[in-house]
């Protein structure tokens, strides 16, 4: 039997977390946590058939980011950066070596400087995160 239909940010999600190594069921976990239902077996026929459709790779682990970032981008889903923004609740589900603040951080950076090194985390509160070494000049991602 046919569930509803996908929205574009559970797609987004969904190419997303699986771009940065994350297994089905955390997905479909990580997908709870921001209000969307989807088992692990609809996240599993999602992820085949965007490999099958998207041309961004046969194999998720394979996916070349740039290609990632400029797919989530076609799907013009307002405010993408908020949606992908990883909570605390987020990193307890994934509780492995995946650092999904860092992976976001990487996301944000151009295409053209997805290569160069980062600047070191300093902090966040609940509407920003702020990038640079202490004691220096700091950015902050809103």
């Amino acid at each position: 039997m046919a569930g509803y239909a996908w929205t574009e940010p559970e797609i987004a999600l969904v190419v997303y977390f699986a771009s940065i190594g994350l297994q089905h069921e955390v997905i479909a976990e990580l997908l709870r946590q921001r209000q969307f239902s989807r088992t692990v077996i609809a996240v599993q026929g999602k992820i085949k058939e965007i490999c099958a459709k998207s041309g961004i790779g046969k194999k998720p682990r394979h996916w070349n980011k740039i290609q990632v970032n400029n797919f989530i981008e076609t799907l013009a889903i307002p405010e993408i950066d908020r949606l992908l923004l990883p909570s605390c609740e987020d990193q307890e589900i994934v509780s492995r070596d995946i650092d999904l603040e860092m992976e976001y951080i990487e996301r944000r950076q151009p295409a053209t400087e997805l290569a160069m090194p980062l600047l070191p985390y300093i902090g966040r509160n609940e509407n920003e995160m702020v990038l640079g070494f202490p004691g220096s000049h700091l950015l902050v991602i809103l």
